[in-house]
């Protein structure tokens, strides 16, 4: 009883360090405002702090891992990301952060198929080898193409099927109330958070003409984290029964 009051203590801490971190960011980055930290390193700490809260707040002890499914692919998935955004936002990495973070849709598609795992992951290799296959030939034969491309359309896919499973989970009741609620809005947030970062991107490909266009693609960088953030700590949490 004792362990489990002091991890329950430790996952609050844990959650309010988050909350507290989030806060900060969001008002430096709205007011674009200079500490001794730059907003990018407090990001990545609160990444880093989500998979922290995934060890203490999942059901199974981390040392019975590998016997458990369901909490080692969740950890899985958030040990990827804290990769992939090390990649993004702390090395400028595009294309390695963008096949990290396919990795991480893939495994939460894996995770949330509780039924077929291995027809999801055959479902998501046949449509690697096509997109790969598409890429071969139009360099060869039309023009030479960009490798983030073909790489971001993966992860797109990649994420709809994540999204689209998750949706399945919240519908089936295939989790526990509230793990399939927390997976459900988890997810939501994520695609919120990622439409985001493409209609930010939008801004580097088009020209913007006019003053308010160009606010409008500065509000979506903006959201980026706004949305997030707060997928990471529901996914975090999704596997928790101590709070």
């Amino acid at each position: 009883m004792k362990n489990r009051d002091f991890s329950s203590l430790i996952i609050k801490v844990i959650i309010w360090i988050i909350v507290i971190l989030y806060i900060l960011f969001l008002y430096i980055d709205y007011y674009n405002s200079k500490i001794f930290i730059t907003s990018y390193y407090i990001k990545y700490i609160c990444i880093l702090l989500c998979f922290a809260l995934s060890i203490f707040a999942n059901k199974n002890p981390l040392i019975d891992i590998f016997n458990h499914r369901d909490v080692f692919l969740l950890q899985l998935a958030l040990f990827i990301t804290v990769i992939a955004d090390l990649c993004l936002v702390i090395l400028n990495f595009y294309i390695l952060g963008v096949v990290f973070f396919s990795l991480v849709q893939i495994t939460y598609s894996v995770r949330y198929a509780t039924k077929k795992p291995k027809i999801t992951f055959i479902k998501i290799f046949v449509i690697f080898l096509c997109i790969l296959l598409l890429y071969c030939i139009a360099s060869l034969f039309i023009e030479k193409i960009n490798i983030l491309i073909p790489i971001s359309l993966f992860y797109f896919i990649c994420l709809l099927i994540s999204v689209s499973s998750a949706i399945v989970v919240w519908k089936n009741n295939l989790y526990p109330s509230p793990s399939k609620y927390m997976i459900f809005f988890g997810m939501i947030l994520f695609l919120l958070c990622d439409i985001c970062v493409a209609l930010s991107n939008i801004s580097t490909i088009l020209p913007l003409t006019g003053y308010d266009l160009g606010e409008s693609f500065q509000i979506f960088s903006f959201l980026i984290w706004v949305f997030y953030l707060p997928s990471q700590l529901l996914l975090a949490l999704s596997g928790n029964d101590k709070i």
